[in-house]
């Protein structure tokens, strides 16, 4: 009897240190998955943040679909004829003295400044376009008379007739005419001729825009004509930026193959002008 207690007891004890240690494992194991989990989680966590700053920054749209980011709130926008693009049309609301266009509102591209937007805003210190942007109406900043700084971005292929008349730009010179720089081209826009002879006149190389007005004011004697157009250009080439015409009663116009501008107004009052050609063959126009 006293033997088989003995058994009993035994097998019981090895009975208790197995469940104990089957405890311990089945203890451990839990520890390991909750940690892995947790980890996991705080990895995912990390990630989010990371994307989330990163599309905030980036200009992502929120539920109105205007973007986030600091922009100018309150300003003036009409919906163009192809109803997927806006114009700002005007200040609006707005009170900044600088002001920031975003390059999208209601969820679509902004991709033009108005006619006399901004015009006589006598408050507005600087203006920051975005690169959505390709035509600046004439007239969009006249007036301002405090504007000092504008950036042009490379977007943009047309700058109406006396859009900056009357601001206080900080402009590039170079030869006798006045620029307006890129972020990475000074010379990207051609404002404006500082002399009305245009004689010794030439147009930086960078040049990839130059605005309707910028030779309003010169002296057309000076003009580098050919085939009844009048021309400005560089040293190597007279024939750059078609500027208008010496007598409106024309019919036809051949342009110079090497033009690489046509001005806004170059055929104004041209009322019998039916047709105009590009001259391929130099030495037979």
């Amino acid at each position: 009897m006293k033997r088989t207690k003995k058994i009993l007891v035994g097998l019981l004890a090895t009975l208790s240190v197995l469940s104990g240690a089957l405890g311990l494992v089945a203890c451990d194991n839990g520890s390991e998955s909750s940690s892995s989990v947790s980890n996991s989680s705080t990895q995912q966590s990390s990630s989010s943040n990371v994307s989330s700053e990163t599309e905030s920054s980036s200009g992502e749209e929120d539920n109105s679909g205007e973007e986030v980011g600091t922009f100018s709130q309150g300003l003036e926008y009409t919906l163009l004829d192809d109803d997927d693009t806006y114009e700002v049309t005007g200040i609006g609301s707005c009170t900044d003295t600088e002001i920031v266009i975003p390059s999208r509102y209601n969820g679509k591209s902004v991709t033009s400044i108005g006619i006399g937007a901004f015009e006589y805003c006598d408050s507005l210190t600087s203006v920051e376009i975005p690169d959505s942007v390709t035509s600046i109406g004439r007239y969009a900043f006249f007036g301002c008379s405090i504007l000092t700084n504008v950036v042009i971005p490379e977007s943009v292929m047309s700058i109406g007739y006396r859009t900056f008349v009357g601001a206080s730009l900080q402009f590039n010179e170079y030869g006798n005419g006045k620029y307006l720089g890129s972020k990475t081209n000074d010379y990207f826009a051609l404002i404006e001729a500082t002399s009305t002879d245009l004689s010794g006149f030439s147009i930086h190389n960078d040049t990839k825009v130059i605005a309707d007005s910028a030779f309003s004011n010169c002296d057309s004697s000076t003009y580098n004509i050919k085939n009844n157009l009048k021309y400005v250009g560089t040293k190597q080439n007279h024939y750059l930026y078609l500027a208008g015409v010496n007598d409106t009663s024309i019919a036809s116009a051949t342009i110079e193959n090497t033009c690489k501008f046509i001005g806004y107004s170059a055929f104004e009052d041209c009322d019998s002008l039916e047709s105009y050609a590009l001259c391929i063959d130099r030495d037979n126009c």
